[in-house]
């Protein structure tokens, strides 16, 4: 979840906000290990697969743009459990593939992805807690 998508929690209907505030407080409640492993190892696990090996097989196979658009797609289908947020995780998935491929490095992309997730988890403490 990006900061932006926070503002799409509080824009959409009463009982998919609900959803995704129980998903939350689950995952969120004083587990403190999960307020580390979310923000950091996560992260390094998603990136390594989506741009290291989903990514780099797609552009060598069909070229950046469709590279971009497939890993893109993949990443937003890993993150099913939350539909409303979607769009948001698409936009995000090309912006770390087209870091990735500006920087030629996957730590572009590992240091946004987990300044999103570390945003995340610092919003939704304060938010729900």
């Amino acid at each position: 979840m990006t900061v932006r998508s926070l503002r799409i929690i509080w824009v959409c209907p009463v009982r998919q906000r609900m959803r995704v505030v129980r998903y939350n407080r689950h995952y969120l409640n004083g587990n403190y290990l999960e307020q580390i492993r979310f923000p950091f190892f996560v992260p390094i696990t998603e990136e390594i697969i989506f741009r290291g090996l989903i990514y780099k097989y797609l552009c060598r196979k069909y070229g950046f743009g469709i590279a971009t658009i497939g890993s893109a797609l993949i990443f937003t289908m890993a993150h099913f459990f939350v539909p409303m947020l979607w769009a948001a995780l698409f936009i995000m998935g090309c912006c770390l593939a087209y870091l990735f491929k500006t920087y030629q490095s996957i730590f572009a992309p590992l240091s946004f992805h987990i300044l999103t997730n570390s945003i995340n988890i610092i919003a939704l403490s304060w938010i729900l807690f």
